[in-house]
């Protein structure tokens, strides 16, 4: 891994665990984003009205 710098800052590398933690976050936030997808249903097509008195 090669050195990067920050603005005005001492030099870091990239560690191992740094690039693990940041891979599991994102990957966290697109699991997450997944489960609360809703499907849409299309604007022609619209539920059955129920009728009083009958389910």
């Amino acid at each position: 891994m090669g050195v990067q710098t920050r603005q005005g800052r001492k030099p870091y590398r990239l560690s191992r665990r740094v690039l693990l933690g940041g891979a599991a976050v994102g990957g966290t936030g697109i699991l997450l984003a997944a489960c609360g997808a809703v499907a849409a249903t299309p604007a022609g097509e619209t539920a059955p009205a129920e009728k009083d008195g009958e389910l």
